[in-house]
C-alpha cells in the first residue's frame, strides 16, 4: 500500500493545470506584443522569452521554496530524497530534459528566425521537430511508467535528481505562508 504522503498522482495534474493556466496572460501578452512588433529582433527576443519562460519558472520556484504556484495550490511539495529542502542542481537536474529540448529547439529555430521565417505559420515540422515531438511523447509515457511502478511515485525526473513529491500536511502550509509573509 502506498503512504498517503506519497499518492500525488491527482494533485500533480491539478499542479499543471492550475501552471498553465497561470501561464496564459503572459503567453497572450507576448503574442499579442510579438504581433505589434515584427521586425527578426523582437521576434528572435519573444522566442527567446516564451520559449524560455517555463523552464525559468519551473526551475526558479522548485530551487526557491520547492513548488510552482500549481503546487502550491495543490498542497505538494518537491524535497530531496531524504525530504529535506531541493537544491538549485537538484531543480536544474528535474528539467534537464526540458533544458536539452530547449537547446535542441534554439539550434533549429534561431537560424530560421534570422532568415524572417515565421515559425507559426510553417505548414509542417521539421524532421529534428518531428524527433522532439516523439521523443517529448516518448519521455512523458516512461515519466508515467516509473511513477505507477515504485512505492513512492517518483518518475523518471525524480529519479535524476535525487527528488520526491510529498504531499503537504495543513500545518506546514500555515508554517510555509506564514514565512513567506515576513
Amino acid at each position: 500500500m502506498i503512504d498517503p504522503k506519497y499518492s500525488t498522482f491527482r494533485p500533480r495534474l491539478i499542479a499543471v493545470f492550475v501552471d498553465c493556466l497561470i501561464s496564459i496572460p503572459f503567453l497572450a501578452l507576448c503574442s499579442l506584443l510579438q504581433s505589434i512588433f515584427n521586425s527578426v529582433t523582437a521576434q528572435l527576443a519573444f522566442y527567446l522569452i516564451t520559449s524560455s519562460a517555463w523552464l525559468v519558472y519551473s526551475i526558479a520556484m522548485h530551487a526557491r521554496y520547492g513548488q510552482t504556484l500549481g503546487k502550491r495550490y495543490a498542497r505538494i511539495i518537491v524535497l530531496d530524497v531524504s525530504e529535506q529542502p531541493l537544491s538549485l542542481r537538484q531543480a536544474l537536474w528535474r528539467d534537464c530534459f526540458g533544458l536539452v529540448t530547449w537547446a535542441v529547439s534554439l539550434v533549429v529555430d534561431i537560424p530560421q528566425l534570422l532568415k524572417g521565417v515565421d515559425l507559426n505559420a510553417r505548414e509542417s515540422m521539421t524532421t529534428i521537430e518531428l524527433a522532439l515531438a516523439s521523443g517529448s511523447f516518448i519521455w512523458v509515457a516512461m515519466e508515467f511508467v516509473t511513477m505507477f511502478t515504485n512505492d513512492k511515485r517518483r518518475a523518471v525526473h525524480d529519479f535524476i535528481a535525487g527528488s520526491v513529491v510529498v504531499r503537504l500536511p495543513a500545518r506546514e502550509l500555515r508554517e510555509q505562508s506564514a514565512s513567506a509573509l515576513s
